[in-house]
Formats: structure tokens, sequence, C-alpha cells
């Protein structure tokens, strides 16, 4: 028996190694789809268990295995039917671990940054910080891993017992992490919840379907890098 996750980020199961035979001539499963036999630890591509004994598939069932930075979910021919803004993110879903995680946090922090300006210049301000001291040390070493332990892995969690797909887990830690940091302000709220909180709930969703806890560390630091940045500019340039 196998669990198997879908294209689209669900996870689906007990299925019988002729149900996965029959989804393969089907092809709604092939050689990308994450595969995890039941009672066994981790994920792996369907192609890379033609090795193992025994196999979920025959070996001439599976088309050849594929490069690592590979897409796991959807395919070139894919990305010609869907709209700019998907195919956007479906090239971050395809990076390296480094190369995500520069890309990804760079594009969130301008992204927040300019609507932070813009909300500026418009009028829009929020409460003052209490001890910039503090405020420092909770927002790079304390915040990082604690936010994304309550507002990303716990609301993902839930949903996923719940069976819910991709998008509502990424709405949902979204909304949560949204309301928290509109209690400061709404250029916070804006700024850091809606736009921080879609990428970093984007970022912990996609690596969620590979383990735990490369979700957690990458979205930790993701996260950490963001508020470090930004604790630097305020430094330089305190408004």
């Amino acid at each position: 028996m196998y669990h198997l996750i879908g294209s689209d980020g669900r996870q689906y199961g007990s299925a019988t190694l002729e149900q996965l035979q029959r989804w393969v001539a089907e092809g709604r499963v092939n050689g990308r789809t994450l595969v995890q036999p039941v009672g066994a630890a981790g994920w792996r591509p369907l192609a890379e268990w033609t090795e193992q004994t025994p196999p979920p598939l025959p070996p001439a069932a599976l088309p050849p295995p594929r490069p690592m930075n590979w897409p796991p979910h959807g395919s070139v021919e894919d990305d010609a039917r869907v709209g700019w803004l998907r195919r956007h993110f479906r090239r971050h879903e395809r990076r390296s671990l480094g190369d995500y995680l520069w890309r990804v946090t760079l594009e969130a922090f301008l992204i927040a940054m300019t609507v932070a300006i813009l909300l500026g210049l418009l009028g829009v301000e929020d409460r003052e910080i209490g001890d910039p001291g503090s405020f420092v040390v909770l927002a790079i070493l304390v915040a990082p891993w604690l936010e994304t332990l309550l507002l990303q892995m716990l609301p993902v969690g839930l949903a996923r017992l719940c069976g819910a797909g991709r998008s509502v887990q990424l709405i949902l830690s979204m909304i949560v992490f949204a309301a928290l940091h509109f209690m400061v302000g709404l250029s916070t709220g804006l700024a850091a919840g809606v736009v921080g909180g879609f990428y970093l709930a984007f970022t912990y969703t996609h690596w969620r379907r590979h383990s735990r806890t490369r979700a957690f560390w990458m979205t930790t630091a993701q996260h950490m890098i963001h508020n470090t940045v930004a604790v630097m500019l305020g430094v330089l340039w305190p408004s």
C-alpha cells in the first residue's frame, strides 16, 4: 500500500499496487509523483522506487528519472496553459534550495518594502516601537522560528489533517500571519502580514511536500534574512 502526493499538493492513499499501475496508464501519476509506502519514512519520486525490492511499479511502466531540478508538480506543457503569475511561482518551485532561498526572499522583501513605502507616502503610520534593542532581538532571533512554528507549521498541519489542498493551507497560514501583524498597524499588516505572510506560507507549503524539517528551516531562514535586512535598513535610514 502506498501514499502519494498529487499535482494539487494533496495527499492521497492508501493505494494498492494495482491502483498505481492504473493511474500511470491513465496519465494521472508519473515518475515525478512523490510516493511513500505505508509505514515508511520520507517521500521519493515514483521513478526512484524502480530500484527498490519490491518496486511499486515495474520499470517499464515508468518514464526515465528526471534531473533534480525538474518540477515536481506541473510541466512545461502545463505552463503554456496557465497565467503568467502561476508560471512565475512554478519557476520558483523548480529551484534548488540555495537558489530558491535568495530569490524568493529578495522578491518578497522588495515587494513588501514597496508596499510599505507607498503606504508611508500616503501617511499611513504604525505604532511606535517600545524598546528598539528588545525589538531587534525579537525580530531576528526569536520571531523567525517561533512564527514559523505557530503561524506556518501549525495552521498548515491542521489543514493537512482535514484533507485540505495546498491553496487552503497557504491561505489559512497567510490569514493567521496577517492578523497578528495587523495588530501593530495597517502598514505592517499589509506589507509584512499580507505580502510577507503569503511568501512564507508559499515557502512552507512548497517544501512541506518534501519534508516537515526542510519546510521549517527554509521558512525560518527566509524570515530571519528578511527581518535582518529590514532591521539593518532601519538603523541606516531611521524614519
